[in-house]
């Protein structure tokens, strides 16, 4: 019985660990912008009818912020992407950027937002997008470690 006890608390430990490591590494993250431009940076992960979308607020070439949702959804994941993006700049048109990266992946015609979309190809504006969509599939994994936890 104690044996069990003592593999539980080993195991729950473990899991503990590798969800201060993935917040650590979301923390220690630095981003580096030579033009000093307004752009918001997007990336997203699907898995398992889960979503994540991560968003880097870049600022005059510094993040200023990041924020991230977390939803589940039965619907195609483009489809949800897209819908969040288009309500997402509907509802703060205040604090528009020049200008939106997003993955390559993402069909941007009919999204109709009063922003530059920019899918980049190659140098660190694609880095970007990929370290967006990077954090999105952590935070996802993260997400599952939680629910993991609570079972």
């Amino acid at each position: 019985m104690n044996e069990a006890v003592d593999d539980l608390n080993f195991k729950r430990a473990r899991e503990r660990n590798t969800v201060t490591a993935v917040e650590a590494a979301l923390q220690n993250q630095a981003t580096f912008v030579t033009d000093f431009s307004n752009r918001d940076v997007i990336g997203y992960c699907f898995q398992d009818e889960w979503i994540c979308i991560y968003i880097f607020y870049i600022r005059e070439g510094k993040m200023t912020d990041r924020e991230f949702s977390i939803f589940q959804t039965k619907a195609d994941s483009e489809a949800v992407f897209c819908h969040y993006i288009r309500q997402f700049y509907t509802n703060h048109p205040v604090s528009l950027p020049n200008e939106v990266l997003l993955p390559n992946v993402v069909y941007t015609n009919g999204l109709n937002i009063p922003v530059k979309m920019i899918q980049p190809q190659r140098g660190t504006m694609k880095q970007l997008v990929q370290l967006a969509c990077k954090n999105a599939y952590m935070k996802l994994q993260w997400n599952f470690s939680l629910i993991e936890l609570g079972k």
